[in-house]
């Protein structure tokens, strides 16, 4: 299954009904080199936050587009945004924003740890009253690799 796909569907008992997750995933398949359960946890990780952050109500949109040579997975919601102290700390270890007991603040961490270990870049975009957008962008697999008989071995397919 599709590793967007597959986020998406874990990540539907754990939303209220008020919260709509949208995705907008191009026809075809982009690869990118990764392993899936680990390309899956880092989008799930994005999206419990943004679910968190709604405060059970309002939108998730999950966008894949493909570029050249690369594949850029955006996720945004249209929540309260995040302050600038808040952003410049957000993939630190253990950095929470939650009450004690809520959780360990280890979910971005990680986030950053699989992104970068797959040679990929995220970032954020944010402003207080304007929602955030999470970018993952991950190099994609030449056409003629992604086409050989053992393409599934070891490589993410983010579709």
């Amino acid at each position: 299954c599709a590793v967007v796909q597959e986020a998406a569907r874990l990540a539907s008992p754990t939303r209220p009904d008020r919260i709509r997750l949208e995705l907008d995933l191009p026809p075809g398949k982009l690869m990118v080199e990764g392993d899936d359960g680990q390309l899956q946890q880092a989008l799930m990780n994005i999206v419990l936050n943004a679910r968190d952050a709604l405060a059970g109500s309002g939108t998730i949109r999950v966008q894949l587009l493909a570029g050249d040579d690369q594949a850029s997975l955006l996720i945004s919601d249209d929540g309260p945004g995040i302050d600038e102290a808040t952003r410049a700390r957000i993939f630190e270890p253990f950095f929470t924003t939650k009450q004690p007991g809520s959780g360990t603040g280890l979910g971005l961490a990680i986030t950053y740890g699989i992104v970068r270990g797959h040679k990929g870049e995220i970032s954020l975009q944010s402003e207080v009253g304007e929602g955030t957008t999470f970018a993952l962008r991950f190099p994609l697999l030449a056409p003629r690799r992604a086409a050989t008989p053992d393409a599934d071995a070891g490589e993410g397919n983010l579709v």
